[in-house]
């Protein structure tokens, strides 16, 4: 997914995955999320969020018409480390914010 942000451009095709969250619901149910952190090459942080018709990430198509939806959210590094610390392993965080002290 391609978007344009504030003269800034997010490429999930570009930007290395950093890790990824997902609700423990099944993906065919109509309130599924996944939220995915990336980097860009420059060092910015984003996430790729999906969601099903009945998720904060819903889209309103028309009259009474509701779909899945997908949103990038630039995010700062803090937001990408809290995000990262909820979510992700403590390899995965290590990985990406250095070795945290015991």
């Amino acid at each position: 997914m391609r978007k344009i942000i504030y003269g800034k451009s997010y490429d999930t095709d570009t930007a290395t995955k950093v890790g990824m969250w997902e609700s423990s619901i099944d993906s065919n149910d109509l309130s599924y999320v996944s939220e995915t952190l990336y980097r860009k090459k420059t060092g910015e942080y984003f996430l790729h969020c999906h969601g099903g018709p009945m998720s904060r990430y819903a889209v309103y198509q028309t009259y009474n018409t509701i779909i899945s939806g997908d949103v990038i959210k630039p995010i700062t590094p803090e937001e990408a480390r809290e995000f990262a610390e909820k979510y992700l392993s403590a390899d995965t965080y290590e990985a990406e914010f250095g070795i945290v002290d015991e």
